[in-house]
């Protein structure tokens, strides 16, 4: 049975021995590049000038560097792997007193079930779940590749390439039956202008149902005409669209009641026919923005997903 050896005082908070045996559950069923084979061991070590094992399917990772210590316990280090000749960045997520377990064996289940084929282009390359009973507490672990740093600000504040491709991957994911369930910038990351989807415990089956395209320039679509409430509130923090408000005669009109400019009539109809002549021919030098097109599966053009 393949297992994980996790040793150094960053575990001391969950026992007192200098190493914890945990053994590999969920193994992948068809994911060759990610998984461990049946002998794996993965060791890390206490100190950084310890020698990574030379045995064949003994890995080890050194050194280990604490990132977050919140609703998961997460680490960083370098994984090494002796049949294989250079060395993995990767992430350690571990339980926190017991707490979660669920949470991570589902999304453990996702990489290695559900989401083989997103790993290293949507969502991170996955390397395996180990656990372990500490008393009466499971330590639960997942070993997944290091994607990218957090976000440092709101994705209104990203890069126009960096949303819009994050916007694909998200668009990707759904039409492979999936939805995230709680997609914030908090879970996703950026690896040298790329967007990777993390944290992957809310993820559910999900049949998409928008109905329009995504297109910059157009006008904000109101709440339900995407079809699709997790797309809908992402795409609504994005500055993608045209302004909503134009001012005519003095008043404060929404851009959503004109499809053409002879709406105003309907709008100011108090207003004397050659008044709102005027108005017409005012409203004419505005350049008013579209809705967004219907839905369709492969759009022709490159600015519409």
């Amino acid at each position: 049975m393949a297992q994980i050896i996790v040793t150094g005082a960053v575990f001391d908070m969950w026992c007192r021995s200098p190493s914890v045996t945990m053994h590999r559950i969920h193994p992948p069923t068809s994911n060759d590049i990610a998984a461990a084979s049946s002998n794996t061991t993965l060791h890390v070590p206490c100190t950084k000038d310890k020698a990574p094992c030379k045995h064949i399917g003994h890995w080890s990772i050194d050194p280990t560097v604490m990132l977050s210590r919140s609703r998961f316990l997460v680490l960083r280090g370098m994984l090494f792997r002796p049949e294989a000749e250079n060395a993995i960045d990767v992430i350690l997520k571990f339980s926190r007193w017991g707490e979660h377990v669920d949470d991570l064996i589902h999304e453990a289940d996702v990489y290695e079930n559900k989401a083989v084929s997103l790993q290293g282009n949507i969502i991170p390359r996955y390397y395996g779940a180990f656990q372990a009973q500490l008393g009466d507490k499971p330590l639960t672990c997942l070993v997944i590749e290091y994607s990218g740093h957090p976000l440092s600000r709101y994705f209104a504040g990203c890069e126009k390439r960096f949303f819009w491709e994050l916007m694909r991957k998200l668009n990707t994911l759904h039409r492979h039956g999936l939805k995230h369930g709680d997609f914030s910038e908090r879970n996703v990351v950026n690896k040298d202008g790329i967007p990777f989807i993390i944290d992957l415990e809310s993820v559910e089956p999900h049949k998409c149902e928008r109905q329009v395209l995504i297109k910059m320039g157009c006008a904000r679509p109101n709440k339900g005409d995407v079809g699709c409430f997790e797309i809908q509130t992402f795409i609504g923090k994005l500055p993608i669209w045209r302004t909503e408000f134009c001012r005519i005669d003095n008043r404060l009109i929404s851009m959503r009641s004109l499809q053409t400019p002879e709406d105003a009539l309907r709008i100011m109809v108090q207003k004397d026919y050659e008044r709102a002549k005027r108005i017409v021919d005012e409203i004419r030098t505005y350049d008013i923005p579209d809705p967004l097109p219907p839905f369709k599966e492969n759009p022709e053009n490159d600015d519409e997903i």
